[in-house]
Parts: structure tokens; sequence; C-alpha cells
């Protein structure tokens, strides 16, 4: 049988290759003037989603990560005053609380807050709440907090230098500062996975991280899953270190968190291999020093 060669050429389709899964957009600048109550709105929206993400050891990142390390690095709390900077839905201040920690939560979006206190209403572990951005916090005392932690906060904060200053006032001399932060270098600025078959889900297929644009400052969406595009604001490490040390605080460690012993053991192989590959987050130890340093940036 003889083909016709007008139908042959007919029946081939013009695109040179078929995307099976459409790359998604991953991460953009923001392209609108960004103040606090554009933050609060758009973790209002994904309010709901969030939570439901969590467990009494937070998400997937943090139960399997970087929650073990940053205890490790806050360490004791028995007894103590604590702050949660940017406390979200309150998982971390029940955690500490059942630690025997006084916690005290701050955080920006009252729709996160209204999931904190809710449980705090269903499960009363004394834990006191605020509404309000931890760039300002005037509902707090000097130099009242034994220890602080802000737990992947700072990048979603519009004015990092006052958050890190308010949090070295309320801070006692000598008090601890633990803050995680999302990694610069690939997690933010503009980063993805590079796959030669770019329209394959496979982690196994990923050849490497394609890293760009880290020394943008500014304000940038990010796109995670069925979330709503969420506003963060990236930063290269260095102005975190130098806000840090012109706020007055001493940098006591340093961490890269890889997967703990127990994601090894709880996540699919595939997930454990990936997850083995990059840091997703860094993590400071901070102490107060008896007087704030001056300077410049």
């Amino acid at each position: 049988m003889q083909l016709d060669p007008q139908r042959a050429q007919t029946s081939i389709s013009a695109e040179p290759y078929l995307v099976r899964y459409p790359p998604q957009r991953v991460q953009w600048r923001a392209d609108e003037p960004i103040d606090d109550e554009t933050v609060g709105r758009n973790w209002n929206a994904n309010a709901a989603r969030w939570n439901s993400r969590y467990d009494a050891d937070g998400d997937q990142n943090r139960r399997y990560q970087s929650d073990e390390p940053m205890l490790a690095m806050l360490g004791e709390v028995r007894g103590l005053n604590v702050l949660d900077a940017g406390c979200g839905q309150g998982y971390l201040c029940r955690k500490l609380a059942a630690a025997g920690a006084r916690m005290t939560g701050v955080e920006q979006s009252d729709a996160l807050l209204s999931f904190a206190l809710q449980r705090e209403a269903e499960e009363k572990r004394g834990i006191t709440y605020h509404h309000g951005s931890i760039a300002d916090m005037p509902f707090l005392a000097d130099a009242s907090f034994d220890k602080a932690v802000a737990n992947y906060v700072l990048m979603d904060v519009r004015e990092c230098e006052k958050a890190v200053a308010e949090i070295h006032r309320v801070l006692k001399p000598g008090g601890v500062f633990v803050a995680v932060i999302s990694h610069g270098c690939f997690s933010s600025g503009d980063s993805r996975w590079y796959a030669p078959a770019a329209d394959s889900p496979r982690h196994e297929d990923r050849a490497g991280i394609l890293a760009d644009k880290y020394f943008h400052r500014g304000p940038i969406y990010s796109q995670w899953g069925d979330l709503d595009p969420v506003l963060g604001f990236h930063r290269p490490i260095r102005d975190y270190w130098q806000t840090f040390t012109q706020a007055g605080f001493r940098i006591d460690g340093f961490e890269e968190p890889s997967i703990t012993d127990r994601g090894r053991r709880e996540l699919p192989v595939s997930v454990v291999q990936k997850a083995l590959r990059i840091p997703y987050s860094y993590i400071f130890r901070l102490v107060k020093a008896d007087a704030p340093r001056t300077g410049t940036r």
C-alpha cells in the first residue's frame, strides 16, 4: 500500500516535542509596591491550606530536616521565657510549651493566628499570643525573654533589620536567639532543578540545581504546590550576618541542616536522596551582647 504524501504530511505534529508535564512558573519578582498590609493579605489567603500541612511536629521540612538542629541550638527551655517571633499557627509554641517553656507568640497574619488561638482554647498550655509585626512589638517589655526563635520567618519580613533589633531589645543580656532561614542559594532568588528531560517529574532525572540572581534583594513571589504565590524577601546570607552583628548579637553557631535520621527512616528513598543533595535552610545561633554595636552597613 502506498501512502499519500499529502496525507502523511498533515498527520505529523508541527510541535518539535510534546510536553507531558508543562513547566510551572517557580519564582518571580514582585512588580507592585509591597507594604505590611500586602504581606498580611498574602498569608491570610494561604492560611487554611498552610495550616492543613501541619501536625504537632510542623510540616515535612520542619519535621524531617530543620526542627531537630534548631531545637538543639535553642537548648534547654524549661522554666524560661521564650519568644516565638512569627509563630504562625503556633505549632512551635505548643511544642516548646510542652517542654516547659513559658511561651509568647507574635504573628502578623490574623488568619494564621486564629488557628493558634483556637488550639490554645481547645488545649490550654498557657501560651500568650499577640497580633502584630515582629518589626514593631511595643507590647513586649525590654529584656523580658531568655530566648527567642524565628522559624522560617525573617525571609518573609519586609523590615528585617527592625525585626532583628526588636528581638534584640526584648532579650535579656546573654539571651539566645535562633533564626531558621530558607537557604538563599537553593530556595530563594532564582534557583530551580535542572533535568535534561525537562518534562520529567522524577527526582532521579534531576541533574542538578540552576541558581541565578543570588544577589538580587527585594520582594519575590514563589509558587509552592497548591498555595497562592507566596510573598517573601530575598537577601544574600551576608545581609543577615551584618544585620545580626550590627544589632548587637554575637554569632555563636551556624548550621545548614540535611535530612535527619528520622527522615531517612520514614521518607521514600527518592525523597531522601533529593534532600541529601542540597540544604533547604540555614540556622544562626545568636547571643545578645551586653551592649549593641554601632556602625553603618
